[in-house]
C-alpha cells in the first residue's frame, strides 16, 4: 500500500514548490501593484482628501437612493431639494439600478460611516473595472508578459487619477469594458455564460448616465471592424443564427431582460421632453428652452466642457508633477507605453494592429470636437450628439484602447523576437538605444519634465536588453521585475505629487456641512435660509440635503428641476421664493382661477408677499374645476380679504401622519372647508385621495400642488405615480439583481457551448 502511494507523495512534493512559486508570482504581479495603489490613494480612501463636487453629488444621490430602497421605498421623487423634483434623470446619472450600490448599506451594517462606505464601494467597483480590463487583455494577447504590462499601465494611468475627483467617467467605462470582454469571449467560444454576462453588461450600460457615450465607442469599434475584418462578418452572423436557434428560451430571456432595462432611460428622457423637468444649466437661461428637453442647442456649450478645452499636448510629457487636482479631461499613460508605441515603427503590421489603430484614430478625431471636422458634423447630423456635453467622459475608453494598441505592438515585438532565429539582435538593440537617445534629447528640450522620465528610459534600455540577451534560469522573473520597474517608476512620482495636491486643493471643494443635522420627524417649515457666498456652496447645500434627507435651507434651482418652479424662479429671486415656500402647507378660504400658462404675475407677486389671500389655480382644468371649486371662488371684483393659515406645527386640525419620498398622508379635522396648497413642486404624475377616493389635484400658486378639503375628519393621501407605476421600477430593479445572480451562477459552472461549431471570431 505504501509502495503504491510513493509516486503520488513524490509528485505532491514536486508540485508544492511550483504552487508556491505561482503564488509568489501572483502576489508580485497583482497584490503588490494594488497595495502600491492603495498606499498612494490612502488620503482619498480614508477621507482626508475629499472628493470633488461631481463625485460628492453622486455620493449624495447614491446614499439617498440606497437608504430609501432599504426602507422599501423606490425614491422616484425628492421632496427635499429644489422644492421637490423627479428623480428619473438623477437615477440614470449615477446608474441607480447597478447592484454595486447595495454595498453601501452592507458596509454600514458593520458600522462604516456613510461617506466611507461610498468610498469603499467606488474603490471596489474600480477594481472590478481593472479586472475586466485585465481579462480583456488576457483574451486578446496570449502572452502573460503583455497581459501584465497592459494591466499595469492601465492601473497607473489617468483612469485612476480621475476616480475620486470625478467618478462619472469610471461609472460609464466599467460596464463597457465588461461588455467587450463578454462579447469577444462569446464570439470566440459561443458559451452561454458569456451571453448572460454580455446581457447584464448591456443592461448596466443602458441605465448608466447617457448610454450614448458607450454607443459612440461601440459604433466606432464596429466601423473599424467592418473595414479590417469584413470577410468574417458572414461567419459571425451564421454562428449567431445557429446559436439563437439552439438556445431560443435563453436568448428570449436575455432579450427580455435587456428590453426591460431600457424602460428607466426612456422614461427619464420622456420626463425632459414632456417638460416634467427641465435642464436650465444646459441652456444658460435662454428664453424658450423648456421645449428643448436636454438638447444642447449651442455648440460652444458642448465644447466648453470637452477634452480640447482642458488639455494640451504638453500634458503628455511635461508638468506631470503639477497635474491639477480635479482635472478630469487629460490623458496620462506611463512613459514606457509611449516608448513601445515609438518602437512600432520598426515592426511589421498585422490586421489586429490595423484595427486598433483605426479604432484609436476614429475615436480620437471625435474627441477632438471642434478642433476637427468630425464631431461638429456628428453634432449637426446625429441627434444624440446634442445630448452629450462632456465628451471627455469617453476618455477612459480612449486610454484603454490606446494601451491595447501599445500592447499589440509589444506582443508583436515579443513574437518576432521568439520566432525569428535569424534576428539581428545586436542591430535591433542598437536601434532601440538610438530611439531612447532621441526621446531623451526631445525631453531635454522641453520644460518641466520630471526626473523619473529619464530613469524610465534607462530602465527601459535594460529591459529590452534582458528581452534580447538574457537567457538565465530565472529569466521569467528577472524580465517581469524589469518590466514592473520600467512601467512603475514614473507613475510613482506622478501619483505621489497628485495625491499630495489632493489634500490641499480638495479642501476648496469640501462640503461645508458634513455633520448630521438634528432632525425630528417631518418638518413643516423649511430651515432658515442663508446668504449663499458662491455657486459651490449652493450645490453643496443640495447635496447635503440629499445625504441627510432633510430640507435644503434655501431654493437653489440647480439640476433637473421641475418646469413650473424653475419658471417661477426666473420671475422672482431665490429669497422671495424661499420666504413664500418655507411653510410647506398653506390653508386658504378662497381660490382665484388664472391663466394656465402666463398667469398674472402681479397676483403671484402679491401671493408671495402675503398681500393676496387667495390661492391661484391654473385654468387648465376647464369648467369642471370652476364647478368643483365653486364655494371657494373669488374674482378681481370681489377680492379675497380672509387671511391664509400657514401650518407651522402639527395639531388636531392638521397633522402629517406618514411621509416618504413618494407619498404623504395627512389627517385633518377642519372646522370649515379649506383649499390646501402643498408647497412641493407640481407634476402631472401626482395623485390625491381623500378617504380612499381620488380627488382632483390642481397646479396652485403657479408651481405647487392644491387640493380642496372638506370640513370634518379626513384622511388625505398625496401620491407620486409615474407612468407604469412604482411597481414597474421595482420590477426593473429586481431584474438587475436576478441577472447578476444568473451571471455569478453561470460563471461558477463549467462553460456550455451553444451547439455552434465554427472558427473563432477575431
Amino acid at each position: 500500500m505504501l509502495r503504491e502511494q510513493v509516486p503520488f507523495i513524490a509528485a505532491a512534493a514536486i508540485q508544492a514548490p511550483k504552487n508556491m512559486k505561482k503564488s509568489i508570482l501572483l502576489f508580485l504581479k497583482f497584490f503588490l501593484p494594488f497595495q502600491i495603489w492603495l498606499f498612494l490613494f490612502k488620503n482619498s480612501i480614508l477621507g482626508k482628501a475629499h472628493v470633488l463636487l461631481e463625485t460628492y453629488t453622486i455620493y449624495s444621490d447614491a446614499k439617498v437612493f440606497t437608504d430609501n430602497i432599504m426602507s422599501g421605498v423606490f425614491p422616484l421623487w425628492n421632496p427635499f431639494v429644489m422644492l421637490g423634483h423627479p428623480q428619473k434623470v438623477i437615477m440614470s446619472y449615477f446608474g441607480a439600478y447597478n447592484p454595486i450600490w447595495l454595498l453601501m448599506p452592507f458596509f454600514r451594517i458593520f458600522g462604516v460611516l456613510p461617506y466611507q462606505s461610498f468610498l469603499f464601494t467606488i474603490m471596489i467597483y474600480f477594481f472590478l473595472g481593472m479586472l475586466g480590463f485585465y481579462l480583456l487583455a488576457k483574451e486578446l494577447f496570449k502572452n502573460s508578459l503583455v497581459q501584465y504590462a497592459a494591466f499595469l499601465m492601465f492601473l497607473f494611468s489617468s483612469f485612476s487619477l480621475v476616480l475620486f475627483p470625478d467618478i462619472q467617467p469610471v461609472i460609464i467605462f466599467i460596464p463597457g469594458v465588461w461588455f467587450y470582454n463578454f462579447l469577444i469571449r462569446f464570439l470566440r467560444t459561443w458559451e452561454k455564460k458569456h451571453l448572460v454576462g454580455l446581457t447584464f453588461s448591456a443592461m448596466l450600460v443602458s441605465t448608466t448616465y447617457l448610454p450614448f457615450y458607450f454607443l459612440t465607442v461601440f459604433l466606432i469599434s464596429l466601423l473599424a471592424y467592418i473595414i479590417v475584418y469584413f470577410s468574417t462578418i458572414p461567419q459571425i452572423f451564421k454562428g449567431l443564427f445557429k446559436f439563437f436557434l439552439s438556445n431560443k428560451m435563453m436568448v428570449f430571456l436575455c432579450g427580455l431582460a435587456l428590453f426591460v432595462s431600457f424602460f428607466p432611460g426612456v422614461e427619464a428622457f420622456r420626463s425632459t421632453q414632456n417638460a416634467e423637468c427641465v435642464a436650465p444649466f444646459r441652456h444658460f437661461g435662454e428664453e424658450g428652452v423648456f421645449k428643448k428637453g436636454v438638447e444642447v442647442s449651442d455648440y460652444d456649450i458642448v465644447t466648453d466642457g470637452g477634452m480640447t478645452a482642458r488639455m494640451v499636448v504638453g500634458d503628455l510629457y511635461s508638468r506631470l508633477d503639477n497635474i491639477p487636482y480635479g482635472n478630469n479631461g487629460f490623458i496620462y499613460i506611463p512613459l514606457f507605453g509611449f516608448i513601445i508605441l515609438f518602437m512600432g515603427i520598426i515592426l511589421k503590421t498585422s490586421r489586429r494592429l490595423l484595427y486598433l489603430f483605426l479604432f484609436n484614430l476614429f475615436l480620437f478625431l471625435v474627441l477632438l470636437e471642434d478642433s476637427a471636422y468630425v464631431h461638429p458634423w456628428l453634432y449637426q447630423n446625429v441627434y444624440y450628439f446634442k445630448l452629450m456635453r462632456n465628451m471627455f467622459f469617453t476618455l477612459p475608453y480612449f486610454v484603454a484602447s490606446l494601451i491595447l494598441l501599445i500592447s499589440e505592438l509589444f506582443y508583436n515585438f515579443l513574437k518576432q523576437a521568439e520566432e525569428r532565429a535569424s534576428l539581428n539582435k545586436r542591430g535591433l538593440f542598437a536601434a532601440i538605444i538610438v530611439l531612447h537617445v532621441i526621446i531623451a534629447l526631445f525631453l531635454n528640450r522641453q520644460k518641466n519634465v520630471i526626473d523619473t522620465s529619464y530613469l524610465t528610459l534607462l530602465l527601459s534600455v535594460i529591459f529590452w536588453w534582458g528581452i534580447l540577451f538574457f537567457h538565465g534560469r530565472l529569466r521569467k522573473y528577472v524580465i517581469l521585475m524589469l518590466l514592473f520597474f520600467a512601467i512603475m517608476v514614473q507613475p510613482l512620482e506622478v501619483f505621489w505629487h497628485y495625491n499630495q495636491k489632493s489634500i490641499k486643493e480638495g479642501d476648496k471643494f469640501r462640503s461645508y456641512i458634513l455633520s448630521k443635522p438634528d432632525k425630528k420627524g417631518f418638518q413643516y417649515v423649511r430651515p432658515d435660509r442663508f446668504v449663499s457666498r458662491n455657486y459651490q456652496e449652493e450645490l453643496n447645500a443640495n447635496s447635503w440635503a440629499r445625504v441627510w434627507m432633510t430640507d435644503v435651507p434655501a431654493y437653489f434651482p440647480r439640476g433637473f428641476t421641475t418646469f413650473w418652479d424653475y419658471y417661477l424662479a426666473r420671475k422672482f429671486s431665490n429669497e422671495q421664493l424661499y420666504e413664500y415656500a418655507k411653510h410647506k402647507f398653506m390653508l386658504y378660504d378662497k381660490v382665484n382661477i388664472v391663466n394656465s400658462r402666463d398667469d398674472d404675475f402681479k397676483k403671484i407677486k402679491s401671493v408671495l408677499y402675503g398681500k393676496y389671500h387667495a390661492a391661484l389655480v391654473a385654468d387648465q382644468y376647464g369648467d369642471k374645476a370652476r364647478k368643483d371649486l365653486k364655494s371657494f371662488l373669488v374674482d378681481d371684483k370681489n377680492p379675497a380679504n380672509n387671511s391664509v393659515v400657514k401650518v407651522s406645527d402639527p395639531s388636531d386640525e392638521f397633522k402629517v401622519e406618514r411621509f416618504n419620498f413618494c407619498k404623504l398622508e395627512i389627517k385633518t379635522d377642519l372646522l370649515a372647508d379649506k383649499f390646501l396648497v402643498y408647497n412641493d413642486s407640481y407634476s402631472p404624475f401626482w395623485r390625491a385621495y381623500i378617504n380612499g377616493k381620488r380627488v382632483p389635484l390642481y397646479r396652485a400658486n403657479f408651481a405647487f400642488k392644491g387640493i380642496a378639503l372638506k370640513a370634518g375628519k379626513n384622511r388625505v393621501e398625496i401620491v407620486y405615480i409615474p407612468l407604469g407605476g412604482t411597481w414597474s421600477y421595482w420590477f426593473v430593479y429586481l431584474s438587475f439583481i436576478i441577472m447578476l445572480i444568473w451571471v455569478i451562477i453561470s460563471m461558477l459552472k463549467k462553460g456550455q457551448k451553444g451547439i455552434v461549431e465554427m472558427g473563432n471570431a477575431h
